[in-house]
């Protein structure tokens, strides 16, 4: 499993997707397609059947000999491609069709993007709107948004099959599937079947959320980052008595940092492993109730919030800004960019722990391969009349050229190349009409199907000073974190995931409602063995066996 943690190389400096080996698929020098484990020039496997012993001879495919780009010359190819535009890059542009790295990709792909993009907020019913419409685009985002997943659109005919077009049409997306056995796993049906590119990243970058503080706050009080639970509560109770309130728990009562010490991972609607690697409901374990014990106390002492349930992320960072709140789970850069323009310093903690040194299985910051879906995906739909050449375009984001000028936007418009290493101009970083956000999103593709680059190397909030990139490394070499408790990203069949949502429900429901108020005290926990108690009557162990038998499943298949 992946641990979740940055490699020792990312620590010692900035490493770009070239340094990784993979099969050539374009005459640009600088087009191969970097693989984790792939050795130098490997070609790709001759058919679709090693992708799973399902796949049949039907759609064998020739071996890989590489695609070409432009894929064609005369500018006669215009696909469709529907996906949601991000809102930041909306405040400033109507279309993709606008953004600077779309327009190159279009050159050097040759194929023309007409761009379809749902209303802001709208994304799920403009979906299922287009999906009843009986007139599909060529390209598709969001597809998971389709009743099942992508892989039942599939299978109701709705979504290319796609594991035979691969070898041939996409060999360096082929590629990182055949030489990463999780992420074949997880961009694969039961079957052994695919239907989507996916965003791939072989490793994660450093948690991107962390417990943030002031550091002003912890000298005028006279302590030390806390890491310990001890810690926290001597420091609350100095906050306390300087009038600030110590702590902003999440509003629906989870806080997975705070969990971890309790040795329970649990989160709304959502399932992890416990030691002996059975998938559990955290909400059940004797951990949870521990850990509600544990906020129930902070609560009655005033260290949360009265208002947690309440109060918006807005409100959160003016009460922060301002010394009325001292602690709350947030984006470590995000936040230590906005104090740095205020004037102000912020720190993050490591994760809690009941002592120091206790082995912690939480994390869960890009431990898969397989980076999300939504934007982050693409399928070929049935009324595409030109598959070869939609999966040809698709394969561009896994070449080396077409990662870099996805990752990183078009050379000498947003980045210069300074002694052999990618350096953003101050159109990324000091944007006279917008943020540093707003142009990950305007100038290139921070969200799409592609080779991802690591955070800490391309993504320009990070890089706006060295100061803001070490904030995100802080406590990156924490070896007492792992992702133990996390389950893969797995897929259940249409007919488990109907019963599973018919249960969970209610489940989720009764859930909710009781987390927050055994927190406030509004339900003692005396009641929580008959809170454990009415949810197994609701059906928990038979989610249980649904989930159990699906990661099994997965965790069954096999490259070829």
């Amino acid at each position: 499993m992946k641990n979740g943690k940055i490699l020792p190389l990312l620590l010692a400096g900035a490493m770009s997707l070239s340094a990784l080996a993979g099969c050539s698929s374009s005459d640009a020098p600088a087009s191969s397609a970097p693989a984790s484990s792939a050795p130098s020039g490997s070609a790709a496997p001759a058919s679709s059947a090693a992708a799973g012993s399902a796949a049949s001879s039907e759609d064998a495919a020739p071996a890989a000999e590489g695609v070409s780009y432009p894929i064609v010359t005369d500018n006669s190819v215009t696909l469709s491609y529907w996906m949601e535009i991000n809102g930041s890059a909306s405040k400033y542009i109507s279309s993709y069709a606008e953004n600077t790295a779309w327009q190159e990709i279009q050159k050097k792909t040759g194929v023309n993007i007409e761009f379809i993009h749902p209303a802001i907020g709208q994304v799920k019913e403009q979906f299922n709107l287009l999906m009843v419409s009986g007139n599909l685009p060529d390209l598709l985002a969001n597809a998971e948004n389709y009743k099942g997943g992508e892989f039942q659109g599939m299978i109701d005919g709705f979504f290319m099959d796609v594991t035979g077009l691969l070898p041939q049409y996409a060999p360096d997306y082929w590629s990182y599937i055949q030489n990463d056995e999780e992420f074949f796993r997880e961009v694969s049906n039961e079957e052994g079947r695919i239907c989507s590119f996916y965003a791939y990243k072989p490793y994660g970058d450093p948690p991107f959320q962390r417990i943030i503080l002031r550091q002003d706050v912890l000298d005028e009080l006279g302590k030390e980052i806390p890491k310990t639970i001890a810690d926290y509560e001597e420091l609350f109770d100095a906050m306390l008595a300087a009038g600030i309130t110590p702590y902003m728990l999440a509003k629906n009562g989870y806080e997975i940092q705070f969990e971890g010490p309790f040795n329970v991972a649990a989160q709304a609607n959502t399932f992890f492993k416990n030691e002996e690697g059975k998938v559990v409901f955290g909400q059940v374990e004797p951990g949870f109730k521990d850990y509600l014990a544990k906020m129930n106390e902070w609560y009655q002492k005033g260290y949360i919030s009265k208002d947690f349930t309440s109060v918006d992320n807005n409100q959160i960072q003016t009460l922060f800004d301002t010394k009325k709140l001292g602690t709350f789970t947030g984006a470590i850069v995000a936040n230590f960019n906005r104090a740095s323009t205020q004037g102000f310093e912020v720190t993050s903690a490591p994760y809690p722990r009941m002592e120091e040194g206790q082995q912690l299985h939480h994390e869960s910051t890009n431990i898969w391969p397989l980076q999300g879906r939504g934007s982050m995906m693409a399928v070929i739909t049935k009324d595409c009349k030109q598959p070869e050449i939609a999966a040809q375009f698709l394969n561009y984001g896994y070449t080396q050229e077409g990662a870099d000028l996805m990752n990183w936007g078009v050379e000498g418009i947003n980045y210069e190349v300074v002694n052999g290493e990618k350096v953003y101009n101050d159109l990324m970083l000091n944007n006279e009409k917008f943020g540093t956000e707003e142009a990950s999103y305007i100038y290139k593709l921070h969200f799409a199907p592609k080779a991802t680059e690591f955070d800490v190397v391309c993504h320009a909030n990070l890089l706006k000073s060295p100061d803001s990139l070490a904030s995100r490394f802080k406590w990156a070499d924490d070896d007492k974190v792992d992702s133990e408790y996390q389950l893969p990203p797995f897929q259940l069949t249409t007919d488990e995931q109907t019963k599973k949502t018919k249960l969970m429900t209610e489940i989720n429901t009764y859930t909710d409602e009781m987390v927050l108020k055994f927190i406030t005290g509004a339900e003692s926990l005396d009641r929580f063995d008959e809170f454990v108690a009415a949810i197994k009557g609701m059906g928990l162990d038979e989610v249980l066996q649904i989930q159990q038998t699906a990661y099994d499943r997965y965790m069954q298949k096999k490259l070829g």
